[in-house]
């Protein structure tokens, strides 16, 4: 009988995790970091050392490391990654990157400079902004090596997307980036240029 009881409350407690952990990823789709970095580390007190809580425990990490600069940052960053990418005319690209450059400095604004550059891009395919954008990115204060290369290949793509395909090339070459799979690619669109 005490086994079933006990039984009884570890699928509880289980159950009250994994309750949590839905309501936090809920909450960080309605971008309401705090509550989402609250309910996760609930979550991850209720048991520690179980799968649900190693995952709890994931999540708020995520969250705090771009929360250095305050929660606005990131409650800017998911508010824009839940945006439906059918949603992102220039008009809604041109507001994100006011509100990047209203936001601290930081990783959540670095992030938030990333996905506004890449649906200049990929998006729209504007390579003008794209770039603007990737320079401004490659700009932050704080970056990140693998940031730095990502906004290099981004503004090279853009460059190349515009018809400069050279000068794609030597950007990533003055970065050092010359031997990655966008020189490559560049390098091909070039080559097949000159037939």
């Amino acid at each position: 009988m005490m086994q079933l009881a006990l039984l009884a409350v570890l699928a509880g407690t289980a159950g009250g995790e994994a309750a949590l952990l839905r309501d936090a990823a809920a909450a960080e789709r309605a971008a309401r970091p705090e509550e989402a970095a609250d309910l996760y580390a609930r979550a991850a007190a209720a048991s520690p050392g179980t799968r649900l809580a190693a995952s709890a425990e994931r999540r708020l990490r995520w969250l705090e490391e771009r929360a250095a600069a305050g929660w606005e940052p990131v409650r800017a960053l998911l508010a824009a990654r839940a945006l439906p990418r059918a949603s992102l005319d220039a008009a809604a690209l041109w507001a994100l990157e006011g509100t990047a450059a209203g936001l601290p400095p930081g990783l959540a604004r670095r992030e938030l400079r990333a996905l506004v550059a890449d649906a200049w891009l990929d998006v729209l395919d504007r390579p003008a902004e794209a770039l603007a954008a990737y320079e401004d990115w490659a700009a932050e204060p704080g970056l990140r090596a693998g940031e730095r290369h990502l906004a290099a290949a981004g503004a090279a793509r853009a460059r190349a997307r515009a018809g400069d395909v050279e000068g794609g090339l030597a950007a990533l070459a003055a970065a050092g980036l010359a031997d990655r799979p966008e020189a490559a690619y560049l390098r091909y669109l070039s080559a097949r240029a000159e037939r």
